[in-house]
């Protein structure tokens, strides 16, 4: 979606980032995102975003940017966001198999 539109989808979602506390970090400050996506190199737009919780986006956001690599074969750009957060320790769980009737396979 090209917020820079005001089309419905436009103000839809505002409304409702508006009404969760959600924020759009492309609206943030130290956003260095110019455009995500281009048509031939001769229509450039912003067209992903990433939402965050406005407790995450006003206190935790370091910058946000966009990867223009030479060799990225798509027309769409990579976000890059950098968030400043006090991490000591991040676990990890191994995936674990529960198994349970199919209600598929019972009929």
């Amino acid at each position: 979606m090209d917020l820079s539109r005001n089309w419905l989808h436009t103000q839809i979602l505002s409304s409702f980032c508006d009404s969760m506390n959600i924020k759009l970090v492309c609206r943030q400050c130290n956003c260095k995102i110019n455009f995500t996506y281009n048509s031939d190199m001769s229509k450039f737009n912003i067209l992903h975003h990433i939402l965050l919780s406005g407790v995450l986006h006003d206190k935790y956001v370091d910058q946000a940017c966009v990867l223009h690599e030479v060799d990225n074969f798509s027309d769409h750009d990579l976000i890059l966001l950098e968030l400043n957060l006090d991490v000591q320790y991040v676990g990890f769980a191994a995936n674990v198999y529960t198994p349970c009737a199919s209600l598929k396979k019972a009929k």
